[in-house]
């Protein structure tokens, strides 16, 4: 993950985004939506817009980027890999939960055994 991103997760702000965003819940959460063809950050959602509208303007875009870089190693380490378009390119789609986050990575689960990392997330 980029060095910018890190030291934003080390914020008082940035601890609350990562917090959220690395519940065991929401890791499961990622995944299930990422096989519906959902943004996986969009599990997130109602607990990331109002904590993104703490940042001054100037610099939440840079946060939802640190947010969506989180969720991608996170969804990695589980096994996804990102999804691509029948044009080759990386996939992204609406997030519709969201007043903050427009667009954002879909991930691709197909080779990630969810029951067993439901297990441990217990």
């Amino acid at each position: 993950m980029n060095t910018g991103y890190i030291k934003l997760f080390e914020t008082g702000i940035g601890i609350e985004l990562a917090k959220s965003l690395r519940r065991p819940v929401h890791r499961l959460a990622y995944l299930i939506l990422s096989r519906r063809g959902i943004p996986a950050i969009e599990a997130t959602c109602w607990e990331l817009d109002p904590l993104l509208l703490a940042i001054p303007k100037i610099s939440r875009n840079y946060a939802i980027q640190a947010c969506g870089a989180l969720v991608g190693e996170l969804i990695i380490e589980d096994g996804a890999t990102r999804a691509k378009t029948r044009s080759g390119l990386p996939r992204s789609a609406r997030v519709k939960g969201s007043h903050i986050i427009n667009r954002a990575a879909v991930w691709n689960v197909d080779n990630v055994d969810i029951a067993r990392l439901m297990k441990h997330a217990k």
